[in-house]
């Protein structure tokens, strides 16, 4: 490993260093004390001696590059010529010091960059690299991803003092301050077209000035790194040792990017979860969305799938599957959960529904099930639409099978819609509301229809609901029992006539399907 001339001019500047090296750009792999006798020197070495046993050393040229102790006064025949490729030190020091200094900084160099190696072969965190770099680089540092969220910094450190900063590291995100300020100074054009690190010194960011490094993939706004000369001023050093942790973060970075098809490491997953777990303004929202490769306005459906096992890996190939089944499907793991975002621009209806068998299908195969949300049109209300898949999965999951499949269009018992199960949470998460809503006539009916049932072998239980559920079409409740239309006739007014039911009343209809909806569930959640 070499060791940049900056480098070490930054652990000269104690001995007032005057450079005359021509290459700024020169690293060295060593540093030895000038030999007192000829011999071969090596060229990707720096040596440590007095200036006057520099000039008298036959066998040094200018290829040779030295730090020199001055010794002697100066005067006409230190040319430039004669300087070349030399480090003068305009101070009342030891050669054997100045050489301890360098090795030392050699040594602790080598040492971090060594130990970041063994932490990417370990698969340790950003984290721990911003942490095991704060002493070398002694400046406070930001990892911030595509959705404006932070995602490690230097905890040893403070950034008072820069508010842009502080805001981040506090709450976990930067503020729709701090992102309109960017935009008024058209910061995303310059982050669209950076390649290298660059310093900025805008103080409406920062009273300090910062680095910055911005990690695209494809084009694509991925991940910013700043480190704030909030304690070590600039210097090409400095700079240099940022370079060599963002060589090693990079590789973090790229596992992400590379990784994404099997461990789900997109760039819209920090996106999705960060929706769901903050609360955050629609402004920045806005924002996030805005660099994640989502729409923020389209047609969506949020999906939330557990499986018995819980077990990770098991997760990451239902996940595979979604992606690979369904191209309009942004699938994370979230809390030992699937999280699936249907994005479909189109204007067809029907886009849902066409999915549903594969979905199904991928469910079965695992032994899954799964919660849906209502249909949305905007990001911003992503966290509504996982708390309704949420309760879905929740009620559905737990609900006790009725005698019958169902809605006549979701014969699932693994896909549990918000709108077939949000009525019985409203009813079911009061206690009281619960008990109360079992004694209304609609429910005393069903039970005593579903006793009748049990006791004289007849559907009538299933036969009302599909008929209620169809709009009291005797045809098409006809072909769904599988039983003459007639008999579908005869048996409704049967049960009308039993429980005293007037079905050409839309309220007792109505009273009717929410008995239904709430039958089953209330006593087993």
């Amino acid at each position: 490993m070499k060791i940049n001339l900056s480098i070490i001019m930054d652990e000269l500047v104690p001995y007032k260093p005057e450079s005359h090296v021509i290459d700024k750009n020169i690293a060295f792999s060593a540093v030895n004390i000038l030999p007192s006798r000829q011999r071969q020197l090596h060229v990707n070495h720096i040596y440590i001696g007095k200036l006057s046993d520099i000039f008298s050393a036959e066998w040094r040229n200018d290829n040779i590059y030295c730090v020199a102790v001055r010794d002697r006064i100066k005067d006409d025949d230190e040319t430039e010529e004669r300087l070349k490729n030399i480090i003068v030190l305009n101070s009342n020091c030891d050669v054997l010091d100045v050489f301890t200094a360098i090795q030392r900084c050699f040594f602790k160099i080598i040492e971090w960059n060594e130990t970041m190696k063994d932490y990417l072969i370990q698969n340790r965190s950003m984290q721990d690299i911003l942490n095991l770099s704060e002493d070398i680089i002694g400046n406070y540092i930001t990892v911030s991803d595509s959705s404006f969220s932070l995602v490690a910094c230097t905890s040893g450190l403070s950034c008072e003092g820069c508010a842009t900063t502080s805001f981040l590291v506090e709450n976990g995100y930067h503020s729709a301050e701090s992102i309109a300020t960017f935009h008024k100074l058209n910061m995303p054009e310059h982050w669209s077209k950076a390649t290298d690190v660059y310093v900025n010194n805008n103080p409406h960011i920062s009273i300090y000035d910062y680095a910055n490094k911005v990690v695209r993939y494809n084009n694509t706004y991925f991940a910013h790194v700043i480190m704030l000369f909030n304690y070590k001023p600039m210097t090409d050093g400095l700079l240099d040792l940022f370079r060599m942790l963002l060589n090693n973060l990079m590789i973090c970075f790229e596992r992400q990017w590379t990784q994404k098809e099997g461990s789900f490491f997109h760039i819209y997953d920090r996106l999705i979860t960060g929706l769901i777990e903050e609360d955050l303004s629609n402004d920045i929202i806005a924002e996030r969305v805005r660099y994640s490769g989502l729409p923020l306005y389209s047609n969506f459906r949020f999906i939330k799938v557990s499986i018995d096992s819980n077990v990770n890996v098991m997760l990451q190939r239902m996940g595979r599957d979604f992606i690979d089944h369904i191209p309009e499907a942004k699938v994370t793991v979230f809390k030992e959960s699937l999280a699936v975002l249907l994005v479909n621009p189109s204007e067809t209806k029907t886009w849902f529904e066409q999915k549903e068998k594969v979905i199904e299908e991928i469910l079965e195969r695992y032994g899954a099930k799964c919660g849906i949300s209502d249909p949305f049109n905007s990001l911003i209300d992503l966290k509504n639409a996982h708390e309704q898949a949420e309760i879905a999965l929740k009620y559905g999951s737990h609900q006790s099978v009725l005698p019958f499949s169902g809605k006549a269009s979701m014969s699932s018992l693994r896909m549990f819609s918000y709108e077939s199960y949000y009525p019985c949470y409203l009813i079911a998460s009061n206690p009281n509301t619960a008990r109360l809503a079992q004694t209304t006539k609609a429910s005393t009916t069903l039970k005593k229809l579903y006793e009748y049932d049990k006791q004289h072998g007849t559907n009538n239980l299933e036969l009302l609901y599909v008929y209620l559920n169809n709009d009291r079409k005797a045809t098409e409740t006809s072909n769904i029992i599988h039983m003459h239309r007639n008999n579908v006739i005869y048996r409704i007014n049967r049960i009308c006539e039993m429980f005293d039911l007037d079905l050409d009343d839309s309220r007792v209809r109505f009273r009717l399907l929410l008995a239904y909806e709430i039958f089953s569930p209330i006593e087993s959640i």
